[in-house]
């Protein structure tokens, strides 16, 4: 609020106060004046004239009533704006409660742990989706690690080959680092199949999938965007390899 506001309202609130107290006076002087007259016929001199008290007395009686009549009235009208305020604070409180879309959250997890995945299943309810495909927990001849990352603000896991993708993730994106789930092939190796990466800008998930019909349909129904090949995975089990479970989490 500005000083000049702040110097208005203080005239103002000085006004109300010096009008309901004069108010009050003039009804006591008039019930006074109405008293002293009471018991015979007493005048009073006012600017050559004599006036009985009693009369006196009805008139101030009368302006102090006004006076305290306009006190109440403003008073009741302060309250009826309030109530308004608070009826249209209330009102656009419920447009942003009903009104406003809430995103839904979702998150895909992929790990190679039995026990985490018992873990995301059991406490954090998480829905076990089997195992998404078959990949090394040790690096082998042409593998390179899929790192895996997590936005807490999103409840995103992201998994990227790439060092520099990890690292702007990290430093732009507000992922934090959960090292390495796992080793893969950057390129297609005999027995290999693409694992596919996918986003949904509207939950913030990552989805993968070595099921290009999957894929197709998370991008045809579910908003899903297609973010091409992730890296190269076994979609059965292989020798040295072990399972990448895939869960699923939604509010």
């Amino acid at each position: 609020m500005s000083s000049t506001s702040q110097a208005t309202t203080q005239i103002i609130r000085f006004i109300v106060i010096f009008t309901f107290i004069f108010g009050f006076i003039l009804v006591i002087l008039g019930i006074v004046l109405i008293c002293i007259g009471a018991p015979g016929d007493v005048k009073l001199s006012f600017l050559g004239q004599s006036i009985e008290s009693t009369n006196i007395g009805i008139v101030a009686i009368f302006l102090g009533v006004i006076l305290l009549a306009q006190i109440v009235l403003r008073a009741f009208k302060s309250l009826e704006t309030l109530d308004q305020t608070d009826k249209s604070i209330q009102n656009v409180a419920r447009v942003i409660w009903i009104g406003t879309p809430r995103l839904s959250s979702q998150n895909h997890f992929y790990t190679t742990s039995g026990n985490e995945r018992n873990d995301a299943i059991n406490i954090h309810n998480y829905r076990d989706e089997n195992i998404a495909c078959y990949v090394f927990s040790t690096q082998h001849q042409g593998s390179v690690p899929l790192y895996r990352l997590y936005n807490p603000a999103t409840h995103d896991h992201f998994y990227t080959t790439s060092a520099t993708e990890r690292t702007k993730a990290i430093n732009i994106n507000n992922y934090r680092d959960e090292n390495i789930a796992c080793y893969v092939f950057s390129t297609q190796h005999q027995g290999s199949v693409p694992l596919y990466r996918l986003y949904n800008p509207a939950t913030h998930d990552h989805f993968y999938t070595t099921s290009s019909s999957e894929g197709n349909k998370a991008i045809s129904h579910y908003g899903y965007r297609d973010e091409n090949i992730s890296c190269y995975v076994y979609d059965s089990p292989t020798k040295g390899s072990i399972p990448l479970y895939r869960l699923y989490w939604h509010v």
